[in-house]
């Protein structure tokens, strides 16, 4: 039978584990965003923000995609247009997000405030992060979540 102090090391390895793959997360899908903003200010000289800011999340998502399988979460088991797909359907919902809270911020909260400094830069990066904790999640367990041979 284990000691208490070795449950609680092999516990707080477990949580390491955890952390440690939110951080890489973090890393490698925080090098999206400079790409993902970098779209956006081009899109936006052609477009509306509101769709720059939808287009250049599919940008960022490819970029996301190839980082996060390649030194993250690995592969999963499935075929990379699989885990692409899932992927996918999880930025569906981290693009609403993102969306939602850009917008939101930019034309609502903004203004209602009094922010003027780069609004929708800031707006942007704002809906990004914000974004980024439900994706973790949704990454992780069903992007690049282990296939499961029935």
């Amino acid at each position: 039978m284990k000691t208490l102090l070795a449950r609680s090391a092999d516990a707080g390895k477990v949580q390491w584990q955890r952390h440690r793959l939110f951080i890489l997360f973090v890393l490698a899908s925080g090098a999206s965003v400079p790409v993902n903003i970098a779209a956006r200010l081009l899109f936006s000289v052609y477009m509306p923000f509101e769709a720059a800011v939808l287009l250049s999340h599919l940008v960022g998502m490819a970029t996301a995609f190839v980082l996060n399988r390649q030194f993250v979460f690995g592969r999963s088991g499935r075929s990379a247009s699989s885990d692409l797909s899932r992927f996918a359907l999880v930025n569906v919902v981290s693009a609403a997000q993102t969306w939602i809270v850009s917008v939101g911020l930019l034309r609502w909260a903004f203004p209602w405030i009094g922010f003027h400094t780069q609004p929708e830069l800031v707006s942007h990066v704002i809906g990004l992060g914000f974004a980024s904790v439900t994706a973790f999640a949704g990454h992780r367990h069903f992007s690049f979540g282990k296939a499961v041979n029935r």
